[in-house]
C-alpha cells in the first residue's frame, strides 16, 4: 500500500497534468486567452513540479519553491477569471489583490513562516479567495440563466478550481499539524489530495476539448 501511494502521488498524479498540457498545445491555435492562461498555469505547475522532486531527489528542502509558486498560482488564477468575468465586476480588483497578496506572501516568509516550512497561511488565503471567485463566477449570469446551466469551458474550469481548492483548504490549514500525526493518516490525506488533483486536471482536459471545439 505505501509503495503504490508512493506511485500515485510521486509519478501517477504529477504525470497526468501532462493530459491537458498536450491538449491545450495541440489546440492552441483554437485557444482563447483565458484558456491559455490555463495552459501557461498548467506548465509552470508541471515544472515546479519537476525541479521540486530533483530537488527532493538529492535530499534538498523544495518548500522555498512553494512559497513562490503559492504567488504565481494566485497571479495565474486571476488573471483567467479577469478574462472571463465582467470587466465591472472585478477588474479594477484583480492587480490589486495579486499585489497585496504578493506582499502578504513576503511579509509571512520573513516574520511568520519560513521559506523551509509549508506556508500554511498564505495557502490558506489563496484557497479562500479562488473559492470565493469560483463560486462568485459559477453563481453568475453567464453560467446559471433561466435555461439552465451553461456548462461552456470556463465554468469547467471554475469547476475545476472549485473542486480542488474547496477540498484542500483544511489540508493547507492544518498542513504543519498533519507533518507530526500518524504516517498511514498523512498516507491516506495524500492518497486523497491526489484522487481530487487528478479529477481536477481531466476537468481541464475536458474544457481545453471543449474550447478547441468550439474554436
Amino acid at each position: 500500500m505505501k509503495n503504490f501511494s508512493y506511485l500515485f502521488q510521486r509519478i501517477i498524479v504529477p504525470a497526468c497534468m501532462l493530459i491537458p498540457i498536450v491538449a491545450g498545445c495541440i489546440s492552441l491555435p483554437k485557444l482563447n486567452r483565458a484558456m491559455k492562461i490555463i495552459l501557461a498555469y498548467l506548465v509552470l505547475s508541471l515544472l515546479i513540479n519537476i525541479i521540486a522532486a530533483v530537488l527532493a531527489k538529492f535530499g534538498l528542502n523544495n518548500l522555498p519553491l512553494l512559497h513562490f509558486y503559492t504567488i504565481a498560482e494566485l497571479c495565474f488564477v486571476m488573471l483567467f477569471f479577469r478574462e472571463i468575468m465582467q470587466p465591472k465586476q472585478v477588474t479594477k480588483w484583480i492587480y490589486t489583490i495579486c499585489i497585496f497578496f504578493a506582499v502578504i506572501c513576503v511579509l509571512n516568509s520573513l516574520f511568520l513562516q519560513s521559506i523551509y516550512t509549508f506556508n500554511s497561511y498564505t495557502r490558506s488565503l489563496e484557497a479562500i479567495l479562488i473559492i470565493g471567485f469560483c463560486i462568485t463566477y459559477l453563481s453568475g449570469e453567464e453560467v446559471i440563466s433561466t435555461s439552465g446551466i451553461r456548462l461552456f469551458p470556463a465554468a469547467w474550469v471554475s469547476g475545476g478550481l472549485l473542486l480542488y481548492f474547496s477540498s484542500s483548504l483544511i489540508q493547507f490549514v492544518f498542513s504543519n499539524q498533519l507533518l507530526t500525526s500518524a504516517k498511514s493518516v498523512q498516507i491516506l490525506i495524500w492518497d486523497i489530495h491526489g484522487v481530487l488533483l487528478l479529477i481536477t486536471y481531466l476537468v481541464y482536459t475536458k474544457a481545453i476539448i471543449n474550447e478547441a471545439a468550439a474554436g
